[in-house]
């Protein structure tokens, strides 16, 4: 693989801690597994059994229509053991993918390129998805809406007994934070997750502006083939990896979802009561689209130019032959117009043969819906639960 080489996430301290464990070596099959199962041991288990912990303190003291625990908080308890490990393990796997997709990509559509030309492209991808200002941008970024997210969580909370929250279970660092010990956690593991998302959007704005820059590049002659057996002019790495953000997507999708009922339903609160919930619906309904069909119509404009110059050729040959057999109308029993006759109608099949122009089909549009919109469906239950109630 010619970008063997490339690494996409040396400003993901974390993953790039593991990466160079051999436990989790970048093996796009098995270490995905890992980083999800360490991540559930790790941060996942043990966040789940201090509030339960903390939340069994607390019913000794209130009753259960008091109090909202843990486990009643089911955005996070079933999200922390179901959800995120699946998602960091798929975040890890794209990350491993991004550079095999592209060396794919290299090695079988451009031909002559010389192995110091890739090198050279290997540094630029390097320089583009690892930048230092990048990093510390999301950094500062995930620091501040986290911290505005829990502040309004500790301001709404106020007046009510949560897992998070409960006065009698909180922590004083120098002050009172507010928040129980498990809420300390949830405060890091929150921030964590949120680094790693916005990392993700980021690091998926870069890949889908190398594959534009790819096919638009005059540095590198890139031929794709109409004919070519996957379909799609042997531009399949492109659907497959994408396939993969759509199920990160999935589970991003389910998991807001969760949060929208959990808010509105057990917990009995307004969609709005913090910035949280209708920043990350609304940067979902915005993102999510454009992170699923850009990279698919990044080879559009190529794969238009490959059906042209297939199709070409086959077209002024049919005009050829027609003006020849215009000659030699007086002669249809002849075999000279019967063989021109029969080349025609093989020609006009070759023309009228299916090439795409898209890098998908109808396929990959019934998956954005299914995995894509489909999770965000459920938001609507408690709205109009609401509205019914109310």
């Amino acid at each position: 693989m010619v970008l063997q080489d490339l690494v996409i996430f040396k400003n993901e301290p974390v993953l790039n801690w593991l990466s160079s464990k051999r436990l989790f070596a970048k093996d796009r099959k098995t270490a995905p597994i890992t980083v999800g199962v360490a991540f559930l041991l790790v941060v996942s288990l043990p966040l789940t059994a201090i509030a339960i912990l903390f939340d069994s303190i607390a019913h000794d003291k209130l009753s259960d229509a008091e109090y909202i625990s843990y486990l009643e908080n089911f955005s996070w308890s079933i999200s922390m053991i179901y959800l995120y490990p699946l998602i960091v393990g798929l975040i890890y796997k794209y990350y491993l993918s991004v550079p095999h997709v592209l060396g794919k990509l290299l090695e079988s559509l451009v031909s002559g390129i010389s192995k110091n030309s890739i090198e050279e492209y290997n540094k630029s991808l390097d320089k583009r998805f690892n930048r230092p200002y990048i990093w510390l941008a999301i950094l500062i970024a995930v620091f501040a809406a986290n911290l505005l997210y829990f502040y309004q969580i500790i301001e709404n909370s106020a007046s009510a007994n949560e897992w998070m929250t409960y006065s009698e279970n909180t922590v004083n660092i120098l002050v009172d934070t507010g928040l129980t010990p498990a809420g300390m956690i949830a405060f890091f593991v929150q921030g964590f997750l949120l680094y790693f998302v916005f990392t993700f959007v980021v690091k998926t704005i870069g890949f889908i502006y190398t594959l534009y820059e790819f096919f638009s590049s005059k540095h590198f002659n890139v031929e794709l083939d109409p004919l070519h057996f996957d379909g799609v002019c042997g531009l399949r790495q492109i659907s497959k990896i994408d396939t993969q953000q759509a199920y990160i997507l999935f589970l991003l999708g389910i998991y807001l979802s969760f949060k929208v009922i959990d808010k509105l339903i057990v917990q009995d609160k307004s969609l709005f009561c913090d910035i949280g919930n209708p920043a990350l619906l609304g940067s979902y309904a915005l993102l999510a689209p454009f992170m699923f069909f850009l990279p698919l119509a990044s080879a559009h404009n190529k794969m238009e130019q490959a059906k042209d110059r297939f199709l070409k050729p086959i077209s002024d040959k049919i005009s050829q032959l027609m003006h020849e057999i215009s000659g030699i109308q007086n002669h249809k029993e002849s075999a000279q117009y019967l063989d021109i006759v029969k080349e025609v109608e093989g020609l006009h099949m070759l023309y009228k043969r299916k090439i795409p122009v898209w890098p998908f089909d109808v396929k990959s549009v019934q998956g954005f819906f299914s995995m894509v919109v489909m999770p965000l469906l459920p938001v609507l239950i408690p709205i109009l639960f609401n509205f019914f109630k109310t």
